[in-house]
Order: structure tokens, then C-alpha cells, then sequence
């Protein structure tokens, strides 16, 4: 141990000697290397020059030489197209396993695709023409039925629809291909709503289409069943309702049948029908939800116009009783186990302003005071000057341009009327709920998917037309007229009945006793007959022209006519306007515009006295509104349509009875179909026909001024 602890000591003092010898040696160095740099820079700069090193060149191999490499070139940026390639060249096996994968599945697809068909062709064949869903539409003769319904049976619907009367059945299931069925039940009369179940129901165990032979009636298995049930009942119809403020209104007489009409009515065949919409077949699950649409005006259910109390009341419960419907369902399709509830949708659907060319929102100015007629005298005090200045309405302008310097030359703020929307979105909108968006598969299915992703957007309530989504605050009015322009007497102010349905025909005085004709000159358009008919229809209309020296003021000549239109002259619009306005409310129908006789019946006044009541027609319908809405006035045509055989003074009343008493008489009066049309025996000697319809071949515009054999024609517009 003594000598390994004396080696270690030793080799401990030598590496000590070491470094202190090293560390003595090196401490100069720093300066040893500045002396010698000094050195060689004043040698460089003082010294003698340095020889020039001679070049040496080697001398080439010859063939032996090896070029140098050429220089590396960029990397090439390869497209998405040229990486595929690529890298199919090198996994060749992969590529060709995925090939020989697709078109062995598309084989195996198609293979079953065609088994299957191949597998169910008898009975594919058997019921391809075979129609089951039902839609149920309320309203069927309301404006904007017609275009709704007949494209609901281009898309594949059975239609069963409502029409108030029973000789609008007929009118509606014409137009059809045998899928529509109309069925009466007038909102007015609630009796008929039990008549209109019975027959529903009745009707759901029918085979369609209506005319195929055989039993009419279908096999229980192939029933049709219930899948959507459209009311619009609820939206206004062509009577003009009420404008009076809630204080004028009888609750009892007037708003209680309204209500009955509008409201109660329709909830009734809701709930008659909420049982049918539960139970269906199995597979009708597979078409889609069934849903209930209720369709309100949207500015009666959003905000509630002034003077407007009774529609605002009215569709103001029918919205709270249809969102109470929808969350019942809702609440009850979370414990239902037989998920029937589910399957049903409540929608609402906000109707604005639409081209039905029925209603026109513009109020001529001379007709604003004639719904204060049946106002008390304290009523017109307080209420008068109020409803006139919100009774303001503009002239629907004819052009964007027109719409835009409107702006600048009206001083009013609201001096550009609303445009109405076609009637297209309203159908494409309704059947799009009621398919559930799948009602038109474009491009590979696309448009189905838009479909039901729109639906999905919509929601449960939407807007439909121009003011869908009425603003919550209402324009303020306009400066309201004196309390002298409002001609309010303090007295009794009574207006006669006479003066204002007698503004139809003529405004001006004829001479007629009781002078209850006002002296306003009018423009009216006729409808009129070709001559030859207009000879034969005269011929009925000279029937008691021997006692007119009895009669002075009774049974002056005019020409037989159907009154479309009447405005002031003072307001006439330019001739092209009228022209252009029939060439476009005309449509489809120019040269088809049947005139059907349907009875002779006595009138009350003057322009009415003895007359043919007409069948209101779809086509004259159309025509009666498109007119007054392309031209911007009020439909102000009482007993539309008719064709009057005489004119009787009110003082000669009675001579109207003997009138049609003569005709029945003689055997010029015969009625067809059960009192559903009437022949009228025309000409005279052997000459003569039965007439009951003839065709209108032009429209005529007539200034009717002074006495009504002094009528001016201005203008004939051919229709045919």
C-alpha cells in the first residue's frame, strides 16, 4: 500500500511540474506573434519586390479527359393531373384492383336493380297509374284555387275541393282531367258542414280518375288517403268586408257571421279532419309528413289596419288556434307510440299581395266616403277625417321608370304603389310544403335536396307575396281632410240605395222621375255579342216597345251588353291603356269567352229591371279582375255578370213584372237542366232560335252620358 500511495504522489507533483512549466513558457507567445506580423508588413512595404511565380500549365489527357458534370437544373412543379399518372405508373397493382372493384359493384347493382324490376314488373304495371294521396282544399273557388288545384293534379295529387255554390262543382271539375273533386260547403251556412263530411268521406272510397268505367267505387286496399289539407277559407274573398270602426261594428249581426265564415268554420274541418290525418297506410310514411296549411293575410295577422277590426280579430284567432294545433302535436308526437303524430306538419303561410286580379288596393277618391254611409252623424264626426287620411291610395304605376319619377313628382311619401306578385310563387310555394320539397328532382336529384333544405329553412310560418312581412309600425297618415270636406250634415244624411248602384251603368241624368241619378258623367266597357246575336237578343228586348207612349222614361233602346268595367270620365284612362289592359287580362281566354245564359230574374232598379243573369265563368271571373287591376280601379259591377232586356222607371215598377210575364206567355222562356240554364226563344216569324249562351266577340268602351239612347261608343276592341 506505502508504495502504490508513493506513485500516486509522484505522478501528482510531475503533472503539477507540467503545467507551471507550460503556463511559464506560453506567456510570451502573444507578443512572439505581433513582433512577427510587424515583421512581414514592413517587409511588404519597405523591402525589395517578390519574384513573380512562372504559370504552370498541365497538359490535357487527351482522350482521357472527363468532361465536368453539367449544372443541376431546377425542379419542375408537377399538376395534380401529372402526380396522379405518376403515381399510377408506379402502383400499377393498386390501380387495377381498385377498376376491377367498381365495375364488379356496378355490375352487382345493376344485375339486382334489374332482378328486382324483372321481379315486381306485374305489379309495378298495375299501379302506375294509380293515384292515392289526397289533398284537401278548402276554398276552392277562392282566386287563387284554380291555378293551386290544377297543378296539384299535374304533380300527381287527387284534389278534393270546396266551392260555395253548386254551380261552381261543375266550372271547377271541367277544367280538370278527372283527378278533381268539388264538393259543396258554403262558410256562410254552417249546416252545409256536415253535408261536406259525409260526402268527403264518401268520396275517399271512390276510384279515380272520375271517369273510368266500371265500379265507381275502389277496392279497400288501394282507398285514397289523406296527406295535406289546404285552407283558404281564411283569406279574403271577393265580398268586400266591413271598414267601420269597431264602435260602428254590430257584434252580433255582423261580426259573428263573418267570424263563422272566416274562423270558425274552417276549424271545424280542421278538427274533422285531424283523425283522418292520423291513421293511412303504412307506406304513405314513405311520401313524406302530412301537413295542414292555413293561409292568412298577412297584414290582418301581423299588425291589424285601423278600421279593419273584424278581419284583424278574426285572423288574429285563427293564427293563435293553429300555433295551439301545431305544439299539441308537437308535444304529443314525443310520447305517441305509434308515431303517427309525427308525421303531421301545421304550417302558416302569410299571404301579401298577389296578381289574382280580384282585388285592387287602390280607392278611387270619389268612393271613399261611401262605406260612411251607414255611419251616425257622430261616427262621421269623429271617425270621418281619420278614415279618410289613411284611405289614401295611389294609381299603380305602369313601368319601373314611371314607379321611379314618382318619387320626385309625388309630395307625398308613400306615392308608389306596391307591385303585386305573380301568382306562380304563391303555387310553388304551397306545393312545395305539401311535398315536402321533392316535387321537383332536377339534375340527378339536386333540386330535391334544394327542396327540402328551403322547407327546412322556412320553418312552420312564412311569407308569401309583395308586404308578406308587414312592418311593425304603420306609415303615418296623411293630413286628414276638414271636417267640411267630408259633406257630414248634422242632420239625417241619408243616401239612397239607388244613386250608387246606378253609377254602374251612367252617373248622368236621362229624364227618369225622382231624378235619383247623379249628374257625374262615366266611362263603362261592355261586353257585347256579335250582330248577329245582337240582333236576336234584340228582338226579346222589344217585347213591350208598343207601350212606351205609356211609359215615357221605361224602355228606351241600348245595345245588349255585359257591364265588365265603370270609372268616372273625369279618371278615364287613355284608349291604349284600355286596350292594352284587356289584350293582357284577356290571356288564354281571347277567342274562348263563353256568355251562358243561367235565368231571367226581375231587378229593383233601373239599369236592372228585367235582365239574364249570366254564369260566372272562370274566364269572365279573370277577366272582371285582371281588368280593374291592371287599370287600377274598384270592382264596382253589381249582379256581375247580367245582360239587361229593358230599363223600367221606378215609378212604371210594376211594368217590370209584365215584362217577363209577356216572355213566359209567349213561350220565349225555357229552362234546361233543372233551372241550371236558360233558352231564350229569339227572332221573329219562323225565323227564330233557342239562344242560351252566345259568344263575346268584342268589348266595347262607352261614355254613358245623358240619356241612355244618347250613349256614345268610343272605341271596340276585338277580343275574338
Amino acid at each position: 500500500m506505502d508504495t502504490v500511495d508513493k506513485i500516486e504522489e509522484y505522478l501528482q507533483s510531475l503533472e503539477e511540474y507540467f503545467f507551471s512549466s507550460l503556463s511559464a513558457a506560453t506567456t510570451d507567445l502573444p507578443n512572439i506573434h505581433e513582433a512577427v506580423n510587424r515583421l512581414w508588413l514592413d517587409i511588404s512595404r519597405y523591402g525589395p519586390g517578390m519574384p513573380s511565380f512562372p504559370e504552370v500549365h498541365l497538359p490535357a489527357l487527351g482522350d482521357f479527359q472527363v468532361p465536368p458534370p453539367p449544372p443541376l437544373l431546377p425542379p419542375v412543379e408537377l399538376s395534380l393531373v401529372e402526380k396522379s399518372v405518376d403515381w399510377a405508373k408506379k402502383h400499377p397493382w393498386i390501380i387495377g384492383s381498385v377498376a376491377v372493384g367498381v365495375v364488379g359493384t356496378g355490375l352487382w347493382a345493376g344485375y339486382g336493380t334489374l332482378r328486382t324490376r324483372r321481379k315486381n314488373h306485374h305489379r309495378v304495371k298495375s299501379q302506375s297509374n294509380e293515384r292515392r294521396q289526397v289533398v284537401v282544399v278548402l276554398g276552392g273557388d277562392a282566386p287563387l284555387a284554380l291555378p293551386l288545384i290544377l297543378d296539384l293534379e299535374a304533380k300527381g295529387f287527387i284534389v278534393i275541393a270546396s266551392v260555395s255554390t253548386p254551380e261552381a262543382v261543375s266550372a271547377l271539375e271541367q277544367q280538370s282531367h278527372g283527378y278533381v273533386r268539388a264538393l259543396v260547403l258554403d262558410p256562410n251556412e254552417p249546416a252545409t258542414i256536415s253535408v261536406f263530411l259525409r260526402s268527403l268521406a264518401s268520396t275517399l272510397s271512390r276510384k279515380f280518375p272520375l271517369s273510368s268505367s266500371g265500379d265507381p267505387f275502389a277496392s279497400p286496399a288501394s282507398h285514397p288517403y289523406i296527406q295535406s289539407v289546404i285552407c283558404l277559407l281564411t283569406l279574403p274573398t271577393p265580398t268586400p268586408s266591413i271598414h267601420a270602426p269597431l264602435e260602428h261594428i254590430s257584434l252580433r249581426n255582423t261580426y259573428l257571421p263573418f267570424l263563422s265564415a272566416t274562423h270558425i268554420t274552417p276549424l271545424q274541418i280542421l278538427q274533422a279532419m285531424m283523425p283522418l290525418l292520423r291513421t293511412g297506410p303504412a307506406r304513405a310514411r314513405d311520401k313524406g309528413k302530412k301537413s295542414i296549411i292555413v293561409c292568412l293575410p298577412a297584414i290582418d295577422a301581423h299588425v291589424g289596419l285601423p278600421f279593419a277590426s273584424m278581419q284583424a280579430m278574426s285572423a288574429a284567432g285563427t293564427l293563435r288556434g293553429i300555433e295551439v294545433l301545431r305544439r299539441e302535436i308537437n308535444l304529443a308526437s314525443l310520447t305517441d307510440q305509434t308515431e303517427s303524430m309525427k308525421n303531421i306538419k301545421v304550417v302558416v303561410a302569410d299571404v301579401g299581395l298577389l296578381d289574382v286580379g280580384i282585388y285592387s288596393s287602390v280607392r278611387p277618391q270619389d268612393n271613399i266616403y261611401k262605406p260612411m254611409e251607414d255611419w251616425s252623424t257622430s261616427e262621421k264626426l269623429a271617425y270621418g277625417p281619420a278614415f279618410v287620411s289613411i284611405s289614401h291610395t295611389t294609381r299603380p304605376l305602369p313601368s319601373r321608370w314611371g314607379a321611379f319619377t314618382a318619387i320626385f313628382k309625388n309630395k307625398g311619401l308613400y306615392g308608389v304603389a306596391r307591385a303585386p306578385s305573380n301568382t306562380r310563387i304563391f303555387v310553388d310555394n304551397i306545393i312545395s310544403v305539401v311535398t315536402g320539397g321533392r316535387h321537383n328532382p332536377y339534375f340527378f336529384g339536386l333540386g330535391t335536396i334544394i327542396g327540402q333544405t328551403k322547407n327546412w329553412l322556412r320553418g312552420e310560418r312564412f311569407s308569401i307575396g309583395a308586404g308578406g312581412k308587414p312592418p311593425e309600425n304603420l306609415p303615418p297618415p296623411v293630413r286628414p281632410a276638414p271636417a267640411a270636406a267630408l259633406d257630414i250634415d248634422e242632420e239625417n244624411h241619408d243616401h239612397s240605395e239607388a244613386s250608387s248602384e246606378a253609377d254602374v251603368e251612367s252617373n248622368a241624368s236621362d229624364g227618369v222621375s225622382g231624378s235619383w241619378v247623379s249628374v257625374q258623367e262615366r266611362t263603362t266597357l261592355w261586353i257585347v255579342p256579335d250582330e248577329q246575336d245582337t240582333k236576336r237578343l234584340k228582338t226579346i228586348m222589344r217585347t213591350r216597345q208598343g207601350e212606351r207612349h205609356n211609359f215615357p222614361s221605361s224602355y228606351p233602346t241600348f245595345q245588349p251588353h255585359v257591364t265588365l268595367a265603370s270609372f268616372p270620365s273625369t279618371s278615364t284612362p287613355p284608349t291604349s291603356d284600355i286596350r292594352a289592359a284587356i289584350d293582357s287580362a284577356l290571356g288564354q281566354s281571347r277567342g274562348n269567352l263563353p256568355i251562358k245564359f243561367k235565368s231571367v230574374d226581375i231587378g229593383t232598379h233601373f239599369y236592372r229591371s228585367v235582365y239574364i243573369a249570366i254564369t260566372l265563368t272562370p274566364e269572365l271571373l279573370a277577366l272582371h279582375g285582371n281588368v280593374h287591376a291592371k287599370l287600377g280601379i274598384e270592382p264596382k259591377t253589381p249582379a256581375y255578370p247580367h245582360v239587361s232586356l229593358c230599363y223600367i222607371d221606378d215609378a212604371d215598377a210594376a211594368e217590370r213584372e209584365r215584362f217577363l210575364e209577356e216572355l213566359k206567355k209567349e213561350g220565349k222562356i225555357k229552362y234546361d237542366g233543372g233551372n241550371e240554364s236558360v233558352s231564350l226563344r229569339c227572332g221573329e216569324g219562323e225565323d227564330w232560335v233557342w239562344l242560351r249562351e252566345f259568344r263575346a266577340r268584342e268589348i266595347w268602351v262607352a261614355k254613358c252620358d245623358g240619356p241612355v239612347e244618347s250613349w256614345t261608343v268610343l272605341d271596340k276592341i276585338p277580343i275574338a
